[in-house]
């Protein structure tokens, strides 16, 4: 297991590239987070080999649900869209939930 540390609730002041620096900081290696569309990826892929961080896992997706029939078109489509944001970030974990995550 890995200890991972969630970007999104630390240092809402801070753009995620600059929340990875003060992550690697404090001497964790990986960090997950809830939505990549909200994220600037190639930069904070740069950030991640700067300050030898991995992505571990995030949000596979934000729309949709994979048990609700009628939304599993919009789920797919968003969950297609994640994959090769893990794939941009070298993660092999997204997190699936049921429902759809809000802001």
């Amino acid at each position: 297991m890995k200890p991972a540390i969630c970007l999104d609730p630390l240092y809402p002041e801070l753009a995620p590239e600059e929340k990875i620096e003060r992550i690697a900081t404090a001497g964790f290696q990986y960090v997950e987070f809830w939505g990549w569309r909200d994220k600037n990826v190639p930069d904070l892929l740069e950030a991640c080999r700067r300050n030898q961080v991995e992505v571990v896992n995030f949000s596979g997706h934000r729309a949709g649900s994979p048990v609700a029939s009628d939304t599993h078109e919009l789920f797919l489509e968003d969950l297609a869209d994640a994959v090769d944001t893990a794939r941009q970030l070298n993660c092999s974990i997204l997190m699936l939930l049921t429902n759809a995550l809000n802001e």
